[in-house]
């Protein structure tokens, strides 16, 4: 039996991940959905992405077909033309990060840290969104995240020195080196405009 459970209503999710201090995730589905179904055949029951959920996450899945009362809030207002996808937010409603499209057993694990680093970010717990971040690179190196990973751990470095520009160049370089055709490395390439003896 599955340990994660999903809640009916947002109200209710919200209210256990403000208890918990844990975010909600909002997964939009659909019948029919064929990423929708590896999530739910695949991803979801695997013991540890189960484990994980529980211990981290507080769950609200909505349809994207049938006409839920929470379905405009929980998905932010905006619209939500592809299934599946996944919203993370805080107790009051917050977005932190928002996914969409199938994420297999790794790729997921690591979406969930990912958004688990964002959100200690920006609440300005700067240690443990560089501990979260490096996790994922670490733990999860071969997935999707490991280079957006590696961009922020640069920026929680940054903000961890008040404004440490050696640090951030340090960092960024060293994702550029590990991963150079990712997005995230082309986003890290601004530091090359830094002085050289930074």
């Amino acid at each position: 039996m599955a340990d994660f459970q999903w809640h009916d209503g947002l109200a209710a999710a919200r209210a256990a991940a403000a208890e918990r201090g844990q975010l909600v995730l909002s997964y939009v589905w659909a019948d029919g959905c064929l990423g929708c179904h590896r999530m739910g055949t695949v991803v979801y029951p695997d013991p540890e992405v189960d484990s994980y959920l529980a211990a981290n996450f507080v769950g609200l899945k909505i349809s994207l077909l049938e006409k839920h009362p929470d379905f405009k809030e929980a998905i932010g207002g905006q619209p939500v033309p592809w299934a599946p996808t996944m919203r993370f937010t805080d107790g009051k409603g917050r977005e932190v990060r928002r996914s969409v499209g199938w994420l297999d057993r790794s790729d997921f694990l690591a979406e969930l840290k990912m958004a688990q680093g964002q959100h200690h970010l920006t609440r300005w717990r700067v240690d443990e969104a560089l501990e979260t971040f490096e996790a994922i690179e670490t733990e999860h190196a071969s997935t999707r995240a490991a280079p957006e990973a590696g961009y922020y751990a640069g920026v929680a470095l940054f903000m961890q020195g008040k404004r440490d520009m050696a640090a951030l160049k340090s960092r960024w370089n060293r994702l550029r080196e590990q991963h150079p055709n990712s997005d995230w490395a082309y986003k890290a390439s601004v530091v090359d405009d830094l002085p050289a003896d930074l």
